[in-house]
């Protein structure tokens, strides 16, 4: 049987597959569809790249929204669960948990729950807001692919005309 991971070994493998997406985001963007938009004729040999990419992108970011909303419902449960142990006094002991996770508390008002909420859930707001944070950041290429498409098609309309 196979041990469940971690919340922090889970970010750490967020983080690491993140940011080699960002490194070959970037790199595509940046050398190969930029390099297209310094000649016409260039750019008119390989505009269906541009589109294909995009494509490619807005696959990427669909991904990415489904990741975040299954750990948003993850978030949510762990939350409501937290929250009844601690209201019941029922916080079991976790030997694969963190010290701050490990302690059977019963918190004497809503202003101590959530304080020892807030530090129970920071690893899991921390990967909501990697997955955030990285859903952005592919809106904010698609867009730039975007414009890149729309930009290409003016720069071949008016080498079209101007060749008239």
């Amino acid at each position: 049987m196979a041990e469940e991971k971690t919340l922090a070994e889970q970010a750490k493998e967020i983080v690491a597959k993140f940011d080699k997406e960002k490194e070959e985001v970037d790199k595509k963007v940046k050398e190969e569809l930029a390099s297209y938009m310094a000649d016409t004729t260039m750019l008119a040999n390989n505009k269906h790249e541009i589109y294909r990419y995009r494509q490619e992108l807005v696959a990427i970011k669909l991904d990415h929204m489904t990741l975040s909303n299954t750990w948003n419902r993850r978030a949510i449960k762990v939350k409501s669960d937290i929250y009844i142990a601690y209201k019941m006094g029922t916080r079991k002991i976790n030997p694969n948990a963190s010290i701050a996770e490990n302690h059977q508390l019963k918190p004497k008002n809503d202003f101590e729950r959530g304080l020892y909420l807030d530090s129970d859930m920071r690893t899991m707001n921390y990967i909501l807001q990697l997955i955030e944070n990285q859903l952005e950041f592919i809106k904010d290429t698609l867009s730039n692919v975007t414009n890149m498409a729309y930009g290409m098609e003016y720069v071949i309309a008016l080498q079209e005309y101007m060749s008239r």
